[in-house]
C-alpha cells in the first residue's frame, strides 16, 4: 500500500487521507505520523497568529518534531516529510518482531529496570520505553519476553499492568535500524538555531553538547523522559502547558507531575477558541 512517504510533494493527499482515508490505513505508522505531525504545526501555527508564543517546547515522541518546528528548527513541512520517513523506517524495523507494550503502575523506572536486568538471559528483549509520569513507566519489546518480565514485575509488587495498543518496539534497541537510516536521512537536512528552548526526550531536558540529529536518531532506540521533562520545564519558570493533541493523555501525565500546574488542551475549533478566550 502506498504511503503519504511515497508522494509526500502532494499535500492534498495528506489532507484527503486524514479526512476520507479507511482506519486500517490511517492506523499504520507510516501515514499515522506525518497526519498527527501536520495537524500539531498548523494549530501551533493558529495559535502564534493570535499571539500565543511559547517560552519553551517539548513533544512525546512524534511530537518532538512539532516541537522543532515551533522553535525554528525545522520547516513545517520538513518536520512533516522527516515524520513520514521515520514512519516508514519505524515500520521496516518493526515488521518481523511479534511486539508488546505494557504499561507499569505503582514502581519506580530503577525497580522496574533491575527486574528486567535480573531476568534469564535470552535473545529476545523486554526494555522501558517510555517515563511518563509517577508510578507510570511503559515496557516495550518482543512479546514472549514482554509476557516474561510482566511476570516478574508482577511478583515483584507491580501494582497494576495495562497492555497497550502498538504496532512496533518503539524507544528500544529493536529501532537501530530505523535509527541508522535516519542518521543516513539527516544527512540532507539543515537544522536551524533554536529560537527557544527545545527539552528532549531522551535527555529529559535541553541539549548541551550534543547535536540535535544526534538526539533524535537516539530518540528511537531509547526511553522517553517525560516526567523529567516535564519537571525540567517547570523548575525553568514554565507556568502553564498546552497539549495540542487528543484524550488529554500528556494532560493528565503532567497532573500527575504537578497538579497545581495548569495544563490547556487544544484540538478543536471550540477548543482553541475557549483558551484563546481565557487568555486574553
Amino acid at each position: 500500500m502506498r504511503t503519504i512517504y511515497d508522494g509526500l510533494e502532494d499535500a492534498d493527499r495528506i489532507k484527503n487521507l486524514s479526512f476520507n482515508g479507511r482506519f486500517e490505513e490511517i492506523s499504520q505508522t507510516a501515514n499515522t505520523q506525518p497526519i498527527m505531525v501536520a495537524f500539531q504545526v498548523a494549530v501551533k501555527n493558529i495559535l502564534i497568529s493570535n499571539g500565543i508564543k511559547p517560552t519553551m517546547v517539548a513533544g512525546l515522541s512524534l511530537g518532538e518534531y512539532s516541537a522543532l518546528a515551533t522553535a525554528g528548527v525545522l520547516e513545517d513541512a520538513e518536520a512533516v516529510s522527516t515524520v513520514a520517513f521515520r514512519g516508514v523506517e519505524m515500520e521496516k524495523a518493526s515488521k518481523d518482531i511479534d511486539t508488546s507494550m505494557i504499561a507499569v503502575m505503582g514502581m519506580t523506572p530503577e525497580h522496574i529496570a533491575e527486574v528486567l536486568r535480573q531476568l534469564p538471559p535470552s535473545e529476545n528483549r523486554a526494555e522501558i520505553a517510555n517515563i511518563n509520569c509517577p508510578g507510570q513507566v511503559v515496557i516495550s519489546g518482543e512479546k514472549s519476553r514482554v509476557a516474561e518480565a510482566s511476570e516478574a514485575l508482577k511478583s515483584a509488587g507491580a501494582r497494576r499492568l495495562i497492555p497497550l495498543k502498538v504496532s512496533g518496539p518503539f524507544h528500544t534497541s529493536y529501532m537501530k535500524p530505523a535509527g541508522d537510516a535516519l542518521e543516513n536521512y539527516f544527512k540532507n537536512i539543515t537544522f536551524g538555531d533554536e529560537q527557544i528552548p527545545v527539552v528532549f526526550n531522551s535527555l529529559g531536558q535541553t541539549r548541551d553538547h550534543q547535536s540535535i540529529p544526534e538526539l533524535m536518531v537516539r530518540q528511537l532506540q531509547s526511553p522517553v523522559y517525560f516526567q523529567n521533562s516535564i519537571e525540567f520545564m517547570i523548575k525553568n519558570g514554565v507556568q502553564t502547558f498546552v497539549e495540542i493533541g487528543f484524550g488529554g493523555v500528556l494532560k493528565g501525565f503532567i497532573r500527575k507531575i504537578n497538579r497545581n500546574t495548569p495544563v490547556f488542551e487544544v484540538n478543536t475549533v471550540e477548543s482553541i477558541e475557549s483558551y484563546l478566550k481565557e487568555k486574553q
